[in-house]
């Protein structure tokens, strides 16, 4: 408080500094604080204004005990970095008798954090991320001479192939170049595709069983990561839930439908594959329906259903007129009952030029014309 001149706030945020600094050391290696004006607002629970920590931010830079910096890696950001002065802070407090403990910070440590590569803590987490993920292609090399010392029935002594899942692998998207192995299935004829298609299935049928889910669930998650070209969760869960054997095929017909066009979802196409069975020809169209729509009998014409006698009340109902003058061909039929046009009397602009009748009800209520 007598170093800040009675300002609570300056004084508190020497203490909250002090506390970041630590931390930063301790896991950063670098005293610089990026913090905010309202972090550091949430931090001491609102009991101080963004205008009254900014003036006690003010009063220690100028007492030299706050050192304050811009983003070195990013102009463009606006927020500001801080740092503990001690060497000014002990000088103050040792006219006072008092001293602060000095961190553990010498020039080795210096030169690392003035290193732009070094002070970027999201490029540090980037790369001990990138440290700690599987050779994926030493263990693709072990899967495949696995299976081929399987096949030949030869004994070898590498070994077994092993994927570490310490390490959640989000979507990180890896190489795809030695996916040739239907390179050119564009340019082959339908029906050699067919037979291509075929006899890969039919390989992967014949190729050799992991002797424990271990080896088999590593399997399975290097030909995914091969195949498409990332390891996701959903991905991770095909692992899980199907088989070696029905995982392959799937993969297979996913390389084809790749070459055509591109699959946005990997996992939805690789899930309802597996679960339909694709590659499995498809059994003949019995839909009865379809069936039934070749056998639908011709409708019936106008003229045939009309009785002689019937035809001749028309004719002369047309010359009375009681009904509007048409072919008998061309009344429509509706509910099995040939209909006569018959003009609206009194119509208005709005009505429609005539009304629609049974001839059988017209011939009810105007029998004198029989």
């Amino acid at each position: 408080m007598e170093i800040t001149n009675g300002n609570f706030c300056a004084a508190k945020l020497i203490e909250y500094f002090k506390h970041w600094t630590k931390w930063k050391l301790k896991t950063h290696r670098t005293p610089w604080i990026y913090q905010s004006l309202k972090n550091i607002h949430a931090d001491l629970m609102g009991e101080h204004s963004l205008h009254v920590i900014r003036d006690a931010i003010a009063i220690l830079e100028d007492k030299k005990i706050l050192l304050k910096r811009n983003n070195p890696n990013n102009k463009q950001d606006k927020t500001y970095q801080y740092q503990i002065n001690f060497e000014e802070l002990n000088q103050l407090l040792e006219r006072r008798n008092f001293q602060v403990e000095h961190s553990e910070f010498n020039a080795e440590t210096y030169q690392q954090i003035t290193d732009p590569q070094a002070s970027d803590p999201q490029k540090q987490a980037a790369e001990s991320e990138k440290s700690l993920e599987p050779d994926w292609d030493k263990i693709a090399q072990q899967v495949n001479q696995w299976e081929q010392a399987q096949l030949t029935g030869e004994t070898t002594n590498f070994e077994k192939p092993t994927v570490t899942h310490s390490v959640d692998d989000n979507g990180q998207d890896f190489s795809t170049n030695d996916l040739t192995h239907h390179e050119d299935a564009s340019s082959v004829p339908s029906n050699e595709k067919d037979s291509l298609t075929n006899d890969l299935i039919s390989r992967v049928d014949a190729s050799p069983v992991p002797s424990n889910e271990r080896e088999e669930e590593n399997i399975k998650l290097c030909e995914v990561r091969d195949v498409v070209g990332k390891l996701t969760s959903d991905l991770k869960r095909l692992v899980v839930n199907f088989t070696l054997s029905d995982l392959r095929k799937a993969l297979v017909l996913y390389q084809q439908r790749q070459q055509k066009q591109q699959i946005r979802n990997p996992y939805s196409w690789l899930k309802k594959c597996v679960e339909q069975k694709w590659w499995q020809d498809k059994p003949a169209n019995t839909n009865a329906q379809a069936d039934a729509r070749k056998y639908i009998p011709e409708p019936v014409a106008a003229s045939s259903r009309l009785t002689e006698e019937q035809k001749a009340w028309y004719g002369r109902a047309i010359a009375q007129g009681i009904c509007l003058e048409a072919a008998i061909e061309e009344l429509p039929v509706k509910m099995g009952l040939v209909c006569a046009r018959v003009p609206i009397p009194n119509r208005r602009p709005y009505d429609p030029e005539f009304d629609v009748f049974p001839i059988e009800e017209l011939v009810a209520r105007y029998p004198f014309l029989l």
